[in-house]
C-alpha cells in the first residue's frame, strides 16, 4: 500500500507519492478509524434530515461530508505537498496574482525608482514563465529580480515555492535551506503591508507555514542521514513557524494540522489534539487526513481520542437538533 502521508519518505519522494487517483484513495479508506467513520455517517444523517450542508458540530450550514475515498481526494485536491506549486502556477494563469500587483503598485507608486522598476519586470517575467510551468526559467527571472531588489514578499514567496515543490518530466530546483529562506524573508515583508494590502496578513501566514514544511523536510532528510539531534532541532523550528503562521492567520487549517503532526513528531504530550482540534473544526476531513497520516503513529491515542471526543460531540448536537 502507498504510504501517501510519511515523513520517512524521502522529500522528493513524498511529492511524488503526494499526487494519488481514486484507486489509491479506496485502498487508503479501510484505514479509518471507527470514531472518525461514526463522525462521517452522523454528518451525513444529518445532512440528509436538515438540509445538505448541515455541520454538526458547529450547528450550522457549511458542507456535507462526502464519503471516505471522496474524502481523500478532495483533501488531496485542496492541499498536498506534489500539487502546491501548480497552484501559485493557476494563481497567474486565471490573474489573481496580477491583481494583487497592480494594487501594490498603486500603493508604492510614488516611492518606485528605477532599480525596482527592473525588478519588477524580472518578477513579472518570473511569473509569466511559472503560469506556463517553466520551473527552471521562472527560477532564473525571479532571482534576477531579487538581485536588484529583495524586499518584495511575493517574489520571495515564489522563489520559495519553487526551491521546496519545483520538479517536474525536466528535473528539479529543489533547495530546502533555500525555500526556508525565501519562505521566512516573504513574511518578513508581507508583514509591512498588512493594513495596506488586503491579501498581505494571508500572503505573510501562508509564507510561515510553507517555511514550516521547508523545516520539517529538512528534518527528515537529517533523519535519515542519522542526525537525529539536528533533525530534533529543525522540528522545533517547524513547530515555531507553524505557531507564528496560525498566529498570523488562523484561519489556515493546513497549518493548524502540520503543528499537530510536528507535536507528533517530537512526543509532546497534549498538544497534538489541541492543534489536530483547531484544524478538524475548520474541516472535519483532518480526521481522515490523520488517520492516514503515519506521522501520528506515535501519538494514535491523542488522534483515536480526539475522533471520540468530537463522535461524542456529534452525538449531542444530532440529539438536540432531533429534539427540536
Amino acid at each position: 500500500m502507498l504510504d501517501v502521508y510519511s515523513s520517512t519518505l524521502p522529500w522528493k519522494q513524498q511529492l511524488n507519492a503526494a499526487v494519488i487517483g481514486r484507486h489509491t484513495a479506496d485502498a487508503l479508506a479501510p484505514r479509518i478509524n471507527e470514531q472518525t467513520r461514526a463522525i462521517v455517517a452522523s454528518n451525513n444523517a444529518l445532512s440528509r434530515e436538515f438540509g445538505d450542508g448541515f455541520n454538526a458540530l458547529e450547528n450550522t450550514l457549511v458542507w456535507e461530508f462526502g464519503n471516505i475515498a471522496d474524502s481523500i481526494e478532495q483533501l488531496r485536491a485542496e492541499f498536498s505537498y506534489g500539487v502546491s506549486l501548480l497552484g501559485a502556477e493557476l494563481q497567474v494563469q486565471n490573474e489573481t496574482l496580477n491583481n494583487i500587483l497592480d494594487e501594490l503598485d498603486h500603493i508604492h507608486r510614488t516611492l518606485r525608482t528605477p532599480v525596482q522598476t527592473r525588478a519588477q519586470e524580472h518578477f513579472r517575467n518570473g511569473y509569466q514563465m511559472l503560469g506556463r510551468k517553466l520551473i527552471k526559467e521562472a527560477l532564473d527571472h525571479l532571482n534576477r529580480g531579487i538581485d536588484e531588489y529583495d524586499v518584495d514578499f511575493l517574489a520571495q514567496y515564489h522563489l520559495g515555492l519553487l526551491y521546496l515543490y519545483g520538479q517536474d518530466d525536466d528535473g528539479n530546483v529543489i533547495d530546502l535551506t533555500a525555500a526556508e529562506q525565501h519562505f521566512r524573508l516573504s513574511a518578513r515583508y508581507s508583514r509591512t503591508e498588512i493594513g495596506e494590502l488586503d491579501e498581505a496578513r494571508r500572503y505573510c501566514g501562508e509564507a510561515l507555514f510553507h517555511a514550516s514544511v521547508a523545516s520539517y523536510a529538512q528534518a527528515g532528510e537529517l533523519r535519515r542521514a542519522g542526525n537525529t539531534n539536528e533533525g530534533y532541532v529543525k522540528l522545533q523550528d517547524a513547530i515555531d513557524l507553524a505557531k507564528d503562521s496560525v498566529g498570523v492567520y488562523e484561519e489556515l487549517a493546513e497549518a493548524w494540522y502540520h503543528l499537530s503532526k510536528y507535536h507528533a513528531l517530537v512526543g509532546d504530550a497534549g498538544l497534538v489534539a489541541q492543534a489536530l482540534r483547531e484544524a478538524v473544526h475548520r474541516d472535519y476531513r483532518y480526521l481522515i487526513k490523520a488517520s492516514l497520516d503515519e506521522d501520528f503513529d506515535d501519538a494514535r491515542t491523542d488522534v483515536d481520542g480526539l475522533a471520540e471526543e468530537m463522535r461524542r460531540e456529534v452525538e449531542r448536537v444530532a440529539g438536540l437538533a432531533v429534539a427540536r
